[in-house]
């Protein structure tokens, strides 16, 4: 079922999410919603927050009607839904400008190409190893951003800097002149990356990333080139079991192999030293979770105990 509900009310059942409606859902209710919420927002003043999950490139694959065969002679389905969806982009995009709110606006989006769904004839993630989600190579959380702030972000500028979505929150609130909005009581994941956006610094100030499973559990951490995976998975898993945890740590120089394939842990054995500033991130993270414990998915959080 397709549902709808507002918070401290009953969700209502709207209809049916069947083969017929799963092509048009995106078209017909999720993208006249989201405009229009933009729009009310936007002429109100009011500060908001929009979360919108595309149906679009996930599967059942079936292609709308009116994207069907657009693409290039040799996109096929899988390039024809891409197309929709970017369409789709525009037309949010297009809603935040008509409403004069275009300075004013982050837009961000997810993620690594689907290239687990056979039938599509997937999408590719180059040299990456991985895709879309739940592994620890490459391909399944590097993503390209592109930030846009005329007036503000210098134009033109390329960087290989690490920057996380979790970096968005002080990173913004830094940018408005909020940070002191932000919770005391907690650590943050995110780190104020707005000196290399501002053009004020060549450095993101993160140089390292923490990959966790769906189980909450560590599975790899890239630090500047290097990457260390402790367990694994080929394609998204769900249950633990299907982790492969290897004998010893899987180690990777990103810069000479993007691909993850020349573990160095069996062909370097110089490269001992790396497993120390690794070491050293897991125990400040495990310090961190013993202090603070990870909030659970739809926890209503009121804050940790004052000790």
């Amino acid at each position: 079922m397709i549902w709808e509900g507002v918070k401290g009310q009953k969700s209502t059942a709207v209809m049916p999410l069947n083969l017929q409606v799963r092509p048009i859902v995106d078209e017909k209710y999720l993208i006249p919603k989201t405009t229009a919420y933009i729009k009310k927002n936007a002429e109100e003043k009011k500060p908001f927050f929009v979360y919108l999950g595309y149906s679009e490139a996930h599967p059942p694959i079936i292609v709308n009607d009116n994207f069907a065969g657009t693409s290039t002679k040799h996109g096929g389905t899988w390039a024809d839904m891409i197309g929709e969806m970017d369409y789709h982009v525009g037309q949010h995009m297009d809603a935040v400008k008509e409403a004069e709110i275009e300075d004013n606006t982050i837009f961000s989006s997810d993620n690594a190409s689907g290239g687990f769904i056979p039938q599509t004839g997937p999408g590719s993630n180059g040299p990456f190893r991985g895709d879309f989600a739940n592994t620890p190579f490459e391909g399944s959380m590097r993503v390209p951003a592109i930030v846009s702030w005329p007036g503000k972000i210098p134009a033109g500028v390329v960087t290989n800097e690490i920057v996380a979505a979790a970096d968005w929150l002080p990173t913004v609130a830094a940018m408005v002149g909020a940070s002191e909005l932000l919770p005391k009581d907690r650590p943050l994941d995110g780190v104020d990356v707005s000196p290399l956006l501002l053009g004020t610094s060549d450095s993101s100030g993160r140089d390292s990333y923490m990959f966790l499973g769906t189980d909450g559990k560590l599975m790899s951490i890239k630090w500047k080139l290097y990457k260390i995976i402790f367990r694994y998975t080929e394609t998204p898993v769900a249950a633990e079991k299907t982790f492969v945890k290897p004998q010893f740590p899987m180690v990777y120089d990103l810069s000479s192999d993007p691909h993850e394939d020349n573990n160095l842990f069996y062909s370097d054995l110089t490269i001992d030293w790396v497993l120390a500033p690794k070491m050293m991130l897991i125990e400040e993270y495990e310090r961190s979770v013993a202090k603070y414990p990870n909030i659970k998915v739809g926890e209503d959080f009121k804050g940790y105990p004052k000790k």
